[in-house]
C-alpha cells in the first residue's frame, strides 16, 4: 500500500518534450579494489573510470561536482591527505597537514573545499578556495564540519560543536556563517549533516537524541527545529535538497538491525525500499525525481520512486554518491532513445588531439555527434570507418558522443586530457 502511495506522489512522468541525460558518480568495489566511475544514460556500457595512473588504487570518494564549464571535480581522502581531482589532475589540499575531506561547493568557476584538519586532540575546520586556504575555524572546543553552502558571498558550514567542560559525547548541532557559530540545539547529542540555501531560507538536516537517547531525524528551517521521525526507530537525515518550493530530505531509519533508505518530502515520510541500504543524493528535473544510493550493497538509482531498470543491468557492488541531470538536446521525444543499438569503438580514451571510430563492417559511414555534460552539441560531422576526428580545440573534460547510422545508434563517453 505504501509503495502505491509513493508511486502516486511521483506520478509526474515526462512523456513528450525534452529527454533527460542522467550522469551518476558511482564508487564500485570489486575483488578488493575500489574505483570511481561515471555512468551516463543510456546506461549501456561499463562506465568510464575516473582516475589516472598516479591515483591511489583506493579512492574514498567524498563528493563530486560538474561545473558550468563542464569540469568534472572529485574530492577524496587517501591516508589522511585530502585530494581534489579536476578532470584527472591531482591537487593536494592538505600539504603537510593531515585531515579528512567532507564536501566541496562550486559557484561559477570558484571551487571551495571543506575539510577537517586533524590536531593531536581535536579538529579545526578549514575551507580551501581556488588553490589556497580561504579561512579556518578553530575557536570552538571540539568541532567537526560535514557540509557547506555558498550563497550571496556568505559561506555556511554545518556540523557539530562540543564543550570539553560538558562532554564530547553530547555535542550541539552547529551552523557557522562566515565563521560565526550558531547552536541549533542544546548539548544533548546532535549533529547537522547537510545544508541547502534557497530564496534566503536556510534548510539544515541531521539528527538529535531525546532525553531517552532515541535518535531522531531532524530538520532546521531558519533555525527552527522539527522532528522528521518519532517512535522507537533510530533515524538520521543525511541530505537536503530544495526544488520548486518542495523540500526533499534523504536519510535512513533503523528497523531492527537493518538500516533502510527513506525519503521525506515536505515532512511526509516515504519508504524507498524495505531492503537494507541508503539514499545519498537527489536531483529533481522537470518534475522527475532521481535518487542515488545503494540496496544490499548494490548501486541503485530510483526515478520517481522506482529503480531504473537500465541502470540495474550495470549494478555492481558499490553505491551512487552523486547525480547530475541535464537536458538531452539530441532528441525531442523520449522514444527516440530507443533506436536500435550497434557497437562502435572509439579510441584512444582518454584522448588528447584525435580519436578514431571503428564501425561494424556493414556500416561504412555514419554521423558523429559530440556533446558536453549539459547535452549541448559541440561537434557534428559525417565519418567513415577508421577515420580520425580532430578534438584538439576542446578543453580537458568528460564529453558524450553519439554515432548515428541507418542501422541504429552507438553512444558513449570520452575523456579529453590536455597535453
Amino acid at each position: 500500500m505504501k509503495k502505491i502511495i509513493l508511486l502516486a506522489i511521483f506520478s509526474t512522468i515526462l512523456i513528450y518534450g525534452q529527454a533527460q541525460i542522467v550522469s551518476a558518480i558511482v564508487r564500485e568495489s570489486n575483488t578488493g579494489t575500489v574505483q570511481t566511475k561515471l555512468y551516463t544514460t543510456p546506461f549501456r556500457d561499463d562506465g568510464l573510470i575516473i582516475a589516472i595512473p598516479e591515483t591511489p588504487t583506493f579512492l574514498d570518494l567524498e563528493c563530486s561536482w560538474i561545473t558550468e564549464s563542464d569540469t568534472l571535480v572529485l574530492l577524496t581522502t587517501y591516508d589522511y591527505q585530502v585530494i581534489l581531482l579536476k578532470n584527472g589532475e591531482l591537487i593536494d589540499i592538505t600539504g603537510e597537514e593531515r585531515g579528512v575531506g567532507t564536501t566541496l561547493f562550486v559557484e561559477g568557476e570558484d571551487i571551495y573545499v571543506l575539510w577537517n584538519k586533524i590536531y593531536s586532540d581535536h579538529y579545526s575546520i578549514s575551507i580551501w578556495k581556488n588553490g589556497e586556504t580561504h579561512c579556518e575555524i578553530n575557536n570552538q572546543d571540539y568541532i567537526r564540519a560535514f557540509d557547506m553552502y555558498v550563497s550571496d558571498s556568505n559561506i555556511y558550514v554545518v556540523g557539530y560543536s562540543a564543550r570539553y567542560d560538558i562532554s564530547k559525547d553530547k555535542p550541539h548541532a552547529a551552523l557557522w556563517v562566515n565563521g560565526a557559530v550558531q547552536y541549533l540545539s542544546g548539548p544533548y547529542g546532535s549533529a547537522a549533516n547537510s545544508i541547502f540555501v534557497s530564496d534566503s531560507n536556510v534548510y539544515i538536516v541531521g539528527w538529535g537524541s531525546d532525553f531517552y537517547w532515541k535518535q531522531r531525524a531532524k530538520i532546521w528551517i531558519n533555525g527552527v527545529e522539527e522532528n522528521l521521525t518519532a517512535g522507537e526507530y533510530l533515524a538520521s537525515a543525511h541530505s537536503v535538497y530544495v526544488e520548486g518550493g518542495d523540500v526533499y530530505v534523504l536519510g535512513t531509519e533503523v528497523v531492527g538491525p537493518v538500516a533502510k533508505p527513506r525519503l521525506w518530502k515536505n515532512g511526509v515520510k516515504y519508504l524507498l525500499s524495505s531492503l537494507e541500504g541508503g539514499a545519498y543524493c537527489i536531483r529533481v528535473f522537470e518534475g522527475d525525481v532521481y535518487i542515488g544510493g545503494e540496496l544490499n550493497d548494490m548501486a541503485v538509482i530510483w526515478k520517481n520512486g522506482v529503480p531504473m531498470n537500465d541502470f540495474a543491468k550495470l549494478c555492481s557492488i558499490g553505491a551512487v554518491y552523486d547525480l547530475f541531470i541535464f537536458p538531452d538536446t539530441t532528441s525531442n521525444n523520449v522514444n527516440d532513445l530507443e533506436k536500435p543499438l550497434f557497437n562502435a569503438t572509439l579510441y584512444p580514451n582518454p584522448a588528447t588531439r584525435h580519436v578514431t571510430i571503428d564501425l561494424p563492417s556493414d556500416i561504412p559511414s555514419a554521423q558523429f555527434f559530440l556533446f558536453d555534460m549539459y547535452g549541448r552539441l559541440l561537434l557534428q560531422e559525417p565519418i567513415w570507418n577508421g577515420e580520425k576526428i580532430n578534438l584538439s580545440n576542446l578543453a580537458s573534460g568528460i564529453y558524450l558522443y553519439q554515432v548515428d547510422s541507418e542501422k541504429g545508434r552507438a553512444t558513449g563517453k570520452v575523456m579529453i586530457k590536455g597535453e
